[in-house]
Formats: C-alpha cells, sequence, structure tokens
C-alpha cells in the first residue's frame, strides 16, 4: 500500500446539469490535484502537478444514457462563458471515453503517491467543493462501471466557498 505522506487530493466537475438534483448529468471534465497542505508551492508549480481528465460528451449522451439540463448549457453559453465552453464543453482531440477514467485516476494518483490507505487528522483527506455535487457524482460515475471509488466517504471535506 502507498503511504501519502500527509498528501492530500481535491477534485472538481465540471457537468451539463446539476448533479445534485440528478447525478446522471454529463460531465465534460474532472480537474484533480493532489497536494500536501504544508507545503508552500507556487500556483503555476500546483497547476504543473494537477491533471484534468476531458471526456467525450456525445458519447455520454448516446452512449451512456446521461443527461444535461437546458438551464445549465445556457449558462455555459453565456458570452462571458465563452472561453470557457469552447475549452470544456466544445469536442477536442484530448477527449476521452468516460469508461477510461477509473484506471487514468488510479494511475495519477499512484504517481502522486497518494493514498486513501493511510487515515488521521492530517493525511489522505479528500476535498471537493461541495459534498452534495461532486462526491455523488463521483459515487454514481464509479457505481455506473463496477469500479471501487479511490477513497471511502469519510475522508470528504467540503471547500464550497460563497
Amino acid at each position: 500500500m502507498l503511504r501519502n505522506d500527509g498528501k492530500h487530493v481535491l477534485f472538481d466537475w465540471e457537468t451539463c446539469g446539476n448533479a445534485q438534483k440528478d447525478p446522471n448529468v454529463v460531465v465534460p471534465s474532472l480537474g484533480v490535484i493532489v497536494f500536501d497542505p504544508n507545503e508552500l508551492v507556487p500556483f503555476d508549480e500546483l497547476v504543473k502537478r494537477a491533471v484534468r481528465f476531458k471526456f467525450n460528451v456525445k458519447e455520454q449522451i448516446d452512449v451512456l444514457g446521461r443527461t444535461s439540463h437546458q438551464e445549465t448549457i445556457d449558462w455555459w453559453r453565456k458570452p462571458e462563458n465563452a472561453e470557457a465552453y469552447n475549452r470544456v464543453i466544445i469536442s477536442s482531440g484530448e477527449d476521452i471515453s468516460l469508461s477510461e477514467l477509473g484506471g487514468k485516476l488510479d494511475e495519477y494518483l499512484r504517481k502522486m503517491n497518494w493514498s486513501a490507505g493511510v487515515d488521521g487528522d492530517a493525511c489522505g483527506r479528500v476535498w471537493t467543493r461541495g459534498n452534495a455535487f461532486d462526491a455523488p457524482l463521483m459515487t454514481n460515475i464509479y457505481d455506473k462501471f463496477n469500479w471501487d471509488e479511490p477513497f471511502p466517504f469519510y475522508l470528504l471535506r467540503d471547500v464550497r466557498t460563497k
């Protein structure tokens, strides 16, 4: 089992709907970073350590039966969100099948020496921006593919801002 030496992991899903109400929404991307909360690292270095998974939206709708909500699509299409819409929603050469996530996320966590196997007050925590949003979405996807989640629910912490 890997030691994580006090490392934490943060993940953030982008969606095409309200995952809190519908955890079967289309997920265009997932950002993940492993970090040591006791290490002072310049922002550009943190960005280099992070990973972004961009998923095939069309496949999710046509093959996996995932859903999208018009109000969220309308929000993505607002002029002030145009850059993000093009980067996150529009198909690109980076897109992978959602079915590839489990192995690729496990590979990233191993590479970063993060493991939920180490627990304690300062070890192995998992951070999301809203545990009623990101975490159930992760569970829904992992259940869909019969994968074991990379962390137990009791490691979850919330970084929701106002």
